[in-house]
């Protein structure tokens, strides 16, 4: 199995499930791994998943070639999972965290 098949694998949508919803969460740059670890800790037990969105690539520096993994968006943290009013005001104590935008454009402020 390629890589083309596994994201199909994994994207495809059989049923229109409340728990496929994805959010994007703003957080403070350079904080995102911090930020998605609390994330997970939170919610863990609410079927929400975080993610932050890597990519591989390669960059030269004093002449030589070095592999670096980056955050392909950063600032953001995707966070798959059906997010209700408890989720949302567990969320709001998590330090870090700027504001929730959902996936049908509400825009939610955690501030």
């Amino acid at each position: 199995m390629d890589w083309r098949e596994k994201l199909h694998m994994m994207t495809r949508m059989e049923d229109e499930d409340e728990s496929r919803q994805w959010h994007a969460v703003y957080v403070l740059s350079g904080n995102e791994e911090p930020v998605r670890e609390k994330i997970e800790y939170a919610l863990g037990g609410y079927g929400v998943r975080a993610v932050v969105p890597k990519r591989r690539i390669m960059e030269r520096k004093e002449g030589k070639w070095h592999e670096r993994i980056r955050t392909l968006f950063p600032g953001y943290i995707l966070l798959q999972g059906k997010i209700d009013v408890p989720e949302y005001y567990i969320l709001k104590t998590v330090p870090g965290l700027v504001r929730i935008l959902r996936d049908d454009c509400q825009l939610y402020r955690i501030l």
